[in-house]
């Protein structure tokens, strides 16, 4: 794990906001690579859920994805631009969820579901053609 990520983790361990820039296009539209985003810790007050984009730990690394449910202290996430869930992971691997969006010189709430076709895609999973 590099410097800035134990940063990051640190920061929120110890209660406080932090912030990344994010690398890829996993989350696009929602968020595009080079997007710097300002990350909240969880707590006892702000917990996890389903819909957040969170920040969590996987093989090493740092992965901003949405979470996608969150049950028996497993967590299933899903970066929008995907079409596939990511394998589940243990609830406290979830660090922190982005609070804002830093595009340019405009700062965005991080947006609060899919846009577009994976809109269409999740209507139609919760109706009766699934």
């Amino acid at each position: 794990m590099d410097r800035s990520s134990r940063w990051l983790e640190a920061r929120l361990a110890a209660g406080d906001e932090g912030e990344l820039v994010l690398a890829g296009w996993s989350m696009a539209p929602a968020l595009r690579d080079g997007d710097r985003l300002r990350i909240a810790p969880y707590s006892a007050a702000a917990r996890p859920a389903p819909g957040q984009i969170v920040v969590s730990r996987r093989a090493g690394r740092l992965v901003t994805h949405r979470l996608i449910s969150l049950h028996a202290g497993q967590a299933i996430t899903r970066g929008d631009g995907c079409q596939r869930d990511d394998p589940p992971v243990d609830a406290s691997t979830l660090l922190g969820r982005v609070v804002e969006v830093r595009r340019g010189t405009r700062r965005l709430a991080p947006p609060e579901r899919a846009h577009g076709i994976r809109k269409l895609v999740e209507r139609f999973r919760g109706s009766a053609w699934s």
